[in-house]
């Protein structure tokens, strides 16, 4: 409920702008519409603007005024006569518009309309501005750099974590190895806390919310600010390079179970990259990323053992008789 509440209250916003992107002379009312699904028939006609958020949008008649739409998939086959103002994921424009035309959003398909629910087949362009009184054109996809060699990228990532995991492991090993430590003695309770560490300070973020406060009150905003840049960017850096720990830690395990000394490289380096590897799967590298990120923050907040002693047992003494 909380999310869906910030996305309408973001489309309000973003209604905003486009109302301010919508230069020009503008009817003296205009028409407003809400909803899941919001359509202007073929036999209607608005003599003023038009503003809509809805998740399905189309538009057969004709707007006498200003267009300014915000949706999942928006579809103009009708005639509006002043500018268009379209922010949605989908955009399929086949009418008569007269004005500037403005998109924005991940594709733009053009020429063929379709119902709401109807599949089609188009050419997919990107969202982009068009000169008044002209109509866009189908044009070949654009080609990515770099597409047609994905292995490239997963090398190359697969390389870096294992020279960062090298060079750590020979300068400061105990930086890997003494969070990796936490978790071996620990994993559940370290899970937790990294749960709970995350909450505090990012999806609920009360821990960050208290010290920004308290910066404030006692210096000023702006260091505040830069507090909370750097709290979100570390946690967002530590989510990308939480293979290190965890890698660290598995590597462990396997060693003991292979007879080998804990802190034996060659298998942490190891499950260093596969632990990154399968954190970039299509399907589930989000849940393997969330589960090493959530056991890196829990071994670095956990608060480190002291070492433990062994006291020696004094002898019995024997009393003479």
């Amino acid at each position: 409920m909380l999310a869906m509440q910030l996305w309408r209250w973001g489309l309000v916003g973003m209604v905003a702008a486009l109302l301010a992107l919508g230069a020009g002379q503008s009817p003296a009312s205009a028409a407003f519409g809400f909803g899941d699904t919001y359509r202007l028939a073929a036999d209607q006609t608005l003599p003023k603007d038009l503003y809509v958020i809805a998740n399905e949008i189309v538009i057969e008649g004709t707007v006498e005024g200003d267009l300014a739409v915000i949706g999942r998939r928006v579809l103009i086959t009708g005639t509006v006569k002043g500018n268009t103002n379209v922010l949605a994921a989908r955009i399929e424009l086949d009418g008569q518009l007269n004005g500037f035309i403005r998109t924005i959003g991940a594709a733009q398909i053009t020429p063929r309309p379709v119902t709401p629910g109807a599949t089609s087949q188009g050419t997919i362009l990107p969202a982009r501005y068009l000169p008044s009184g002209v109509r866009a054109q189908a044009t070949p996809p654009a080609q990515v750099a770099g597409e047609e060699r994905p292995w490239m990228a997963t090398a190359l990532l697969a390389l870096g974590f294992a020279l960062l995991g090298a060079a750590l492991l020979w300068l400061a090993p105990q930086a890997l190895n003494e969070p990796a430590r936490q978790l071996e003695g620990r994993p559940w309770l370290t899970a937790l806390i990294g749960i709970l560490t995350a909450q505090f300070f990012v999806l609920i973020p009360l821990g960050t919310a208290l010290l920004v406060l308290l910066i404030a009150f006692f210096w000023s905003w702006f260091p505040a600010m830069l507090l909370v840049l750097f709290i979100f960017a570390g946690f967002g850096l530590l989510w990308f390079l939480s293979p290190l720990i965890t890698g660290v830690w598995l590597g462990r395990w396997a060693n003991a179970r292979l007879g080998r000394a804990p802190e034996s490289r060659a298998a942490q380096l190891l499950a260093i990259v596969l632990v990154a590897l399968l954190g970039q799967l299509p399907s589930v590298g989000v849940l393997v990323s969330l589960v090493s990120f959530v056991f890196a923050v829990g071994a670095l907040a956990t608060p480190r053992r002291p070492a433990e002693t062994t006291a020696p047992v004094p002898a019995p003494q024997t009393v003479p008789a």
